[in-house]
């Protein structure tokens, strides 16, 4: 095995112009690109006679760029890396993407990989389809071997022989890799029948690109620093191992990630504004502050997991078991469909969501919601399975002006129209369900620097309850249940039932900030109904409702 560089002090040379090596490179050479110096990769490595074991590790301390005129295939050597400081472009953005007519493969012996941490920077940019994928446009039966779409692919780069992936919408992880045998303005055919049948909407992804980079026994794409790397195309696939790990500010705007263990893992604020991610275990995994603006995610177990501080504004979401698990962020757009679970045993705002055709939208999940609709059967499953002082509330309850519910451990409160107390067009009813565990719901008031502020507190029963209704006027951020000292003033009703009862509590903010209170309207009971409702008045003579949904 011999080191070679390359020795031109030229740009735009040939790896395959021996004039620019003292020796050109052979099978097991390590290869070094100087400072400075421009490498053109164009030839093919893929002969098991001339190439049996593949290029022994590339250094990149100038740029290495594929050939975007020739097609080329660089075959790694085992537990080898691309690496360095330098640049490698799998093309480049715009016009410098490699066109569709000049192929590119880059793999190797188990173990290779590219490694980011020397602050190297990549891109990766082929052709893209115009169309990503079709679906079904009528169920298939397990056996079938030809599929009915909904899109004519004739005019696209879709072709004979290419890979694809079919994806069911049953609310679970079915996914099949097939190839096509023909393919029509209204169907494909394929090779080898289904082994399942698939529902109508069912997607069909196309898995082949003109730029494949594919790993074996190792994690792909590793610790890239921040802004180093952009995916735009290819096909991205591993024998079900990571694909990008420990990576900062990638950029995913295109190609398809199939097979592979998790394809994103271990990253930092991971930007996702296009591509298609099937066929994976978890998507997204141990991931912190990653973005998601578009992208095609389908026939995973996941997308999302144990990753904090997401921040999902659009994207295609669906045909898996469950979508996002233990994790926790902002959801302001898109479409959850034909999931098992949605979101669980997570904590999310959400508002601007589709959620359609699935067994659980939300389950054992903190959440908030404003403006969001629903539309499982049951809205909020296993909340009752939550800690008791976790609270989930719902402003605009399913896009009605007003309407609002919350839910916790003790039970579930809703906005009704009666009873309400004089002067109000709206009370809020607690429906307790555990004689052991304090349902409750929240009213928050904010109280201006130097204002006094008295508030009028409403309570109502339907029932005798033990465990008498109150309320605990305490401020927000302190939480009643732990430390009973947090509690300002507490409103205890008497036992009468069908009656509005009626208290007062006046505040004084000596701080030059605004504080927050919250008046928590508690009930502990296995059956009945609680009503509540508090007006706050300032010092003045200016009253105003400060409960959301207006009074």
């Amino acid at each position: 095995m011999a080191a070679r560089t390359f020795t031109s002090a030229g740009v735009n040379n040939l790896w395959s112009n021996a004039a620019n090596w003292d020796t050109a490179p052979v099978d097991n050479d390590s290869v070094t690109i100087p400072a400075n110096q421009t490498c053109i990769f164009d030839i093919d490595t893929s002969s098991g006679a001339t190439w049996p074991n593949g290029i022994a590790g590339i250094t990149v301390t100038g740029t290495l760029s594929v050939s975007t005129t020739t097609s080329s295939y660089m075959k790694m050597k085992a537990a080898t890396t691309i690496s360095g400081a330098g640049t490698f472009n799998v093309g480049t953005s715009g016009a410098g993407a490699i066109p569709f007519a000049v192929k590119f493969t880059l793999t190797g012996g188990s173990g290779w990989y590219v490694q980011g941490s020397g602050g190297l920077t990549m891109g990766v940019y082929g052709a893209e389809p115009t169309y990503t994928y079709a679906k079904l446009s009528g169920a298939e039966s397990a056996g079938a071997t030809r599929l009915e779409i909904d899109t004519d692919l004739t005019g696209d780069i879709w072709a004979n022989a290419d890979s694809i992936r079919i994806n069911n919408v049953n609310k679970t992880q079915q996914t099949e890799l097939r190839t096509i045998g023909a393919i029509t303005s209204t169907y494909i055919d394929i090779t080898a029948g289904l082994t399942a049948s698939k529902l109508i909407d069912s997607y069909v992804v196309l898995i082949t690109r003109n730029v494949a980079i594919t790993g074996l026994g190792a994690n792909v794409l590793q610790n890239f620093t921040s802004g180093k790397l952009v995916v735009a195309s290819g096909s991205l696939t591993s024998d079900n191992k990571n694909y990008l790990q420990t990576c900062t500010d990638v950029a995913i705007t295109g190609g398809v990630f199939s097979g592979n263990s998790y394809p994103i893992y271990s990253c930092i604020s991971p930007t996702i504004a296009g591509g298609v991610f099937c066929g994976n275990t978890i998507v997204l995994q141990a991931c912190i502050s990653p973005i998601f603006t578009g992208g095609i995610f389908i026939g995973n177990v996941y997308t999302i997991n144990s990753c904090n501080s997401v921040t999902i504004s659009g994207g295609i979401f669906g045909g898996c078991d469950q979508d996002i698990g233990s994790s926790s962020g902002n959801i302001t757009g898109g479409i959850f469909s034909g999931i098992g679970i949605a979101i669980i045993q997570s904590s999310f705002a959400i508002t601007g969501a589709t959620f359609t055709n699935n067994t659980y939208d939300i389950r054992q999940t903190q959440l908030t919601a404003f403006n969001q609709t629903f539309t499982s059967p049951v809205e909020n499953s296993l909340y009752t399975q939550l800690s008791r002082n976790t609270y989930s509330e719902s402003i605009n309850h399913n896009g009605t002006a007003g309407a609002f519910k919350s839910w916790t451990r003790g039970g579930i409160t809703t906005s009704v129209a009666t009873p309400v107390p004089t002067g109000f067009t709206r009370s809020y009813q607690l429906a307790p369900e555990n004689a052991t565990v304090e349902g409750f719901f929240n009213r928050r008031v904010n109280v201006p620097a130097g204002k006094t502020i008295t508030l009028t507190l409403h309570l109502r029963k339907n029932a005798s309850m033990t465990y008498l209704p109150r309320v605990w006027v305490h401020k927000l951020g302190t939480e009643p249940f732990t430390t009973s000292g947090d509690i300002l003033h507490t409103f205890t009703m008497t036992n009468a039932n069908d009656t509005w009862e009626t208290d007062t509590y006046t505040y004084t903010n000596t701080a030059d900030y605004d504080i927050e209170l919250n008046c928590r309207f508690v009930a502990m009971n296995a059956t009945g109904y609680v009503y509540g409702q508090v007006l706050d008045s300032l010092g003045g003579g200016v009253s105003r409702s400060r409960i959301l949904g207006g009074m």
